[in-house]
């Protein structure tokens, strides 16, 4: 299992993305802002990839240390499912 993160900024928190590679498949660990009445606070969810074509251009992201690659792929959009051309699972 390989570990690999991007330093990112999410609300007012100094977080990261965490990516671990299993070869067959990724878990991407993504921050986000939760929120309860007026008060925020940091959480993550997990998110499974296992189509090779979506994992090898999130794996050009974390080796590059972006959340865009050059193509302007999103790493957020494509753990969204907002990214229609790079499908999550098989």
């Amino acid at each position: 299992m390989k570990k690999q993160t991007i330093d990112v900024t999410t609300g007012i928190y100094d977080t990261e993305y965490t990516m671990r590679d299993y070869g067959g498949k990724i878990t991407i660990t993504a921050p986000f802002v939760r929120w309860v009445n007026n008060s925020g606070s940091l959480d993550f969810r997990k998110t499974t990839v296992t189509n090779a074509k979506t994992m090898d251009v999130i794996r050009q992201m974390f080796n590059g240390g972006e959340m865009v690659n050059d193509d302007q792929d999103n790493l957020q959009d494509i753990l969204d499912g907002n990214y229609r051309h790079l499908p999550l699972h098989v």
